[in-house]
């Protein structure tokens, strides 16, 4: 079932539900509680059954517009979904069991057949999906997964990653450009972990939350360590970021840079350490001539190889590690003023991709592919300068005439042969993948030599 055929036909069961349904209905009876309870509602006499039954419109919000569609390729697409949709559960699962007329929680032949699809193991999810819904279909499969135990598994998975949610929201509405990225890394190279105790506080010591987790009620010993080993897996991979993004070298020196609120002193104390950094990087690289241990140890650091990093490490040894290095500083701010993510790249094709729309055919020219990522507006809109946009006045200033002379000097790539070694990149490959084990590899083993023994 695609999206406008699922919002189709939310609507007919709403509709369906007003005109066939009143507020002394058996499933509104059944429901009605429970929907109550969840908007802070009274259900005790007929006139708080009746303003609840004509209030429905209201909240099914869903039902009466389109909502946001959950997408993998979305980050936290499945929280946005959750805050906007999750509060209409009962709602939901009430105008669906009247809408599919004669379903019910109970069937015990409907629960054989799904029991039997999820027993086979050899089954894809996505070949497990299509069976289950080839049993009655996608709002059947919807009704059907709706119970009690799936509505509080996603209460706690919307508490629990709330915290972090939040933390992504801020950083794709505050950090828009390459000084925003700068400020960004800074504070979180001094204050990353707090988002760890907030996510803790939020999760655990939060009266509300554990109440709206329905982890307060009596029985709920499994739900309770189910909910914190979600919690500490999440911490886990969060520390885990952290120390990947701030943990080494080169971000971890971005208290050198003379940025807006620091202190000369606190620069010298993070170059005094950069001192230390180069110095145990220098025995290790010893050490590992002789010891077989100490060369895997060096091979686990991605960055000990770097050329722009041993640069920099060079230029603030030439200037005895002093924060004021001039040439050390040009480097290091080079290696870190980038820019935030790579969204801008997404956006630029988006809108090659969008006008692909108003061709009658799939071909396009190189020229008007490249007008289309020119004029995006998505640097400018960023505050980033755009220096390779080509405007109308500077056109006409550079180009007096509709007539151009022919460049002979003009360079062609495709004539140019390559040096004989340059070929060797398509060969074996001899170089680790980037990968999130990888880099939490490297980061472990950079934590680790600054703590341990490299004497050769």
């Amino acid at each position: 079932m695609g999206i406008r055929t699922s919002c189709f036909k939310k609507k007919e069961a709403l509709a369906y539900f007003i005109e066939t349904t009143h507020e002394d209905s058996p499933v509104f009876l059944k429901y009605g509680p429970l929907i109550a309870k969840d908007h802070g509602l009274r259900f005790d006499t007929a006139e708080d059954r009746e303003r609840l039954h004509n209030a429905l419109p209201d909240l099914a919000v869903s039902f009466v517009g389109s909502q946001e569609m959950c997408k993998l390729g979305r980050w936290f697409s499945w929280n946005q979904c959750a805050e906007q949709q999750l509060q209409e559960f009962w709602v939901a699962k009430m105008i669906y069991e009247h809408f599919l007329d004669g379903a019910k929680d109970d069937d015990a032949a409907a629960d054989a057949a799904f029991n039997n699809v999820l027993r086979d193991k050899h089954k894809t999810p996505q070949a497990e999906l299509r069976a289950l819904k080839s049993l009655s279909g996608g709002l059947g499969l919807a009704y059907k997964l709706m119970s009690a135990q799936c509505r509080q598994h996603a209460r706690i998975l919307q508490t629990v990653t709330r915290a972090c949610w939040t933390w992504y929201a801020s950083q794709v509405k505050d950090v828009k450009n390459p000084e925003d990225n700068l400020k960004d890394l800074a504070g979180s190279c001094r204050t990353g972990w707090v988002s760890l105790r907030e996510t803790i506080q939020f999760v655990c010591h939060n009266t509300a939350n554990l109440e709206y987790m329905g982890l307060l009620e009596d029985g709920c010993e499994e739900m309770l360590s189910r909910t914190l080993s979600l919690t500490l897996h999440l911490l886990g991979n969060r520390a885990w970021s952290i120390l990947v993004r701030c943990g080494g070298p080169p971000e971890c020196y971005i208290g050198v840079l003379p940025l807006a609120g620091t202190q000369e002193f606190n620069r010298q104390v993070v170059a005094n350490m950069m001192q230390m950094h180069w110095k145990r990087l220098n025995l290790l690289e010893q050490a590992r001539l002789i010891n077989i241990i100490a060369q895997k140890l060096f091979d686990d650091i991605a960055f000990a190889r770097s050329m722009p990093l041993r640069l920099m490490f060079c230029l603030f040894e030439r200037e005895k590690f002093s924060c004021r290095s001039e040439r050390g500083l040009h480097l290091l701010r080079g290696l870190l003023d980038h820019l935030p993510d790579n969204k801008i790249v997404e956006d630029m094709h988006n809108s090659v991709r969008q006008d692909k729309g108003k061709c009658r055919n799939d071909k396009r020219g190189p020229r008007r592919i490249q007008e289309g990522a020119m004029n995006a507006n998505v640097l400018e809109l960023r505050k980033i300068n755009h220096a390779c946009r080509l405007r109308k006045a500077e056109f006409v200033r550079f180009y007096k005439s509709t007539k151009v002379k022919p460049d002979r000097t003009r360079y062609w790539s495709c004539r140019h042969k390559l040096p004989r070694e340059q070929a060797a990149i398509m060969g074996k490959k001899t170089w680790h993948t980037v990968s999130e084990e990888w880099l939490r590899r490297s980061a472990a083993a950079w934590i680790w030599l600054q703590e341990g023994s490299v004497a050769p």
